[in-house]
C-alpha cells in the first residue's frame, strides 16, 4: 500500500516542487493544497503530483465565515486520506490543525523564517504553529535554538534542497555585458532586508582599489529607485548595476570573482548556497545570534563572515579576498563541497526518513 503524503502551502517554491517530485518518484501519492486562487505552479511537477486550489479566505473578524472555510478545507483534505501533512507556513499549520481537529493525522511544520525578525502577528503564528505541529523541521541551528527545549526536542535541522547537478561550474571568464570587467555579484529582492545600500557604500569605499571590478546586483523590488539614487549620488553609474531579474543568474555567479550576501536577516539563503556549490568565494553578514550563516560558512575556510552590518567591515572583507587570490581560490573550492549536503536527493532522503519515523510512531 503506497503511503500518501500531502504538502500544503499557499504558494509554490522550488524546494516544495523538489520534495513533491522526489516523493512521487519514490512511489508515494502527493497532493499540493494551495490556499490562494491566484497562485501558480512556478516549477515543473511530476505528472503524479496533483494540485488543489482551496480558494479559501480566512478573516479573523468573521469567525462564522472562517468556520465555513475550515469545513471546506477539512472535506477536501480528508478526501485524500493523508498519512501525514507537511505545512511550510506558520498560519497554514494553525489552519490545517483546526481543519483536521479530531483526526490523528500528524502535521510537520517546515519552519522557514528567521524567528529573530518577525512582526508581532508573525511571532504569534510561529508560537502557535510550533506548539501544534507534531514535528518541526528547521533550516538552521540559529532558528532552532531560538525556541525552548520542548520545541527543540520535537525538531531537527534539514537544509534546503538544491538541484546541484544543474548548477554551472566556476569559470574565470568575466561577464561580457559590462565590457569584460570582473564582477562582484549579489542576488536578492531589492528590499530593506537584503541591505544592498550597505553593499553599495562598501563598494564605493574601495572602488579605486579595485578598478577592474564592477558590482552587479540581481533582483527587483520596492527599493530600486532608492538604490539607483545612491548609485547616482556617488557617481557609480558605470561601476554598480541593478541587473533586475534574470533566469540565468547562476551563470553570472559562476563568472564572478566574489558573491556577497549583505542581508540583515534570512531564513536560509538559497542564493548563498548556490554560489557556494558553484565554487565562488563568498562573503556573508552574520545576522543570527545563534548561528545560521555559521551552519554554512566556516569563517576563513570556505568563505568569509562579516560579523557586523558596517560598510567599512564589508569593504575590508571584499578587498581582502580580491587582493589575495591564494586566500580566495581555496575558499571557493572548499565551499563547493557543501553541494554534497544540500543535493536534492540527499535532502529528500532525510525528509523521507523523518516522515517514515513519524508515521510509525
Amino acid at each position: 500500500m503506497v503511503e500518501p503524503f500531502e504538502l500544503e502551502a499557499p504558494k509554490t517554491k522550488e524546494f516544495i516542487s523538489i520534495l513533491a517530485n522526489t516523493f512521487a518518484e519514490n512511489g508515494h501519492s502527493v497532493k499540493i493544497f494551495m490556499y490562494n486562487e491566484y497562485d501558480t505552479i512556478a516549477y515543473e511537477l511530476n505528472e503524479k503530483v496533483s494540485v488543489v486550489h482551496l480558494n479559501s479566505r480566512f478573516r479573523i473578524v468573521n469567525p462564522v465565515r472562517d468556520i465555513f472555510e475550515l469545513r471546506k478545507t477539512r472535506k477536501q483534505v480528508l478526501s485524500f486520506s493523508p498519512d501525514i501533512i507537511i505545512s511550510f507556513y506558520a498560519i497554514d499549520t494553525v489552519l490545517i490543525r483546526l481543519a483536521c481537529m479530531g483526526k490523528s493525522i500528524p502535521v510537520i511544520y517546515s519552519q522557514r523564517c528567521d524567528p529573530y525578525n518577525t512582526t508581532f502577528k508573525e511571532h504569534l503564528y510561529e508560537k502557535l504553529a510550533t506548539r501544534l505541529a507534531r514535528h518541526i523541521i528547521f533550516q538552521s541551528r540559529g532558528a532552532q535554538q531560538y525556541y525552548p527545549e520542548t520545541i527543540i526536542n520535537k525538531s531537527e535541522i534539514i537544509f534546503n534542497p538544491l538541484r546541484t547537478e544543474r548548477l554551472p561550474q566556476k569559470t574565470s571568464i568575466p561577464d561580457m555585458r559590462q565590457g569584460a570587467k570582473k564582477s562582484i555579484v549579489a542576488v536578492g529582492r531589492l528590499s530593506q532586508q537584503k541591505n544592498h545600500a550597505m553593499l553599495i557604500k562598501a563598494f564605493d569605499r574601495i572602488k579605486d582599489d579595485i578598478p577592474e571590478h564592477i558590482l552587479q546586483i540581481f533582483g527587483d523590488g520596492p527599493l530600486k529607485q532608492h538604490l539607483q539614487g545612491i548609485i547616482a549620488e556617488r557617481g557609480l553609474q558605470d561601476r554598480v548595476f541593478l541587473m533586475g531579474n534574470h533566469t540565468d543568474v547562476v551563470h553570472s555567479m559562476a563568472k564572478a570573482s566574489l558573491f556577497v550576501l549583505p542581508s540583515l536577516y534570512e531564513g536560509q539563503p538559497n542564493a548563498l548556497l548556490e554560489a557556494m556549490c558553484i565554487g565562488v568565494p563568498c562573503i556573508s553578514t552574520d545576522w543570527s545570534p545563534k548561528g545560521t550563516v555559521t551552519d554554512l560558512i566556516k569563517n576563513g575556510e570556505n568563505g568569509r563572515i562579516v560579523f557586523s552590518m558596517k560598510d567599512k567591515d564589508m569593504s575590508d572583507a571584499i578587498l581582502e579576498l580580491l587582493s589575495n587570490k591564494d586566500l580566495a581560490d581555496p575558499m571557493g573550492k572548499n565551499a563547493a563541497s557543501i553541494a554534497q549536503k544540500v543535493n536534492a536527493d540527499h535532502i529528500s532522503r532525510q525528509w523521507l526518513e523523518t516522515i517514515s519515523n513519524i508515521i510509525k510512531r
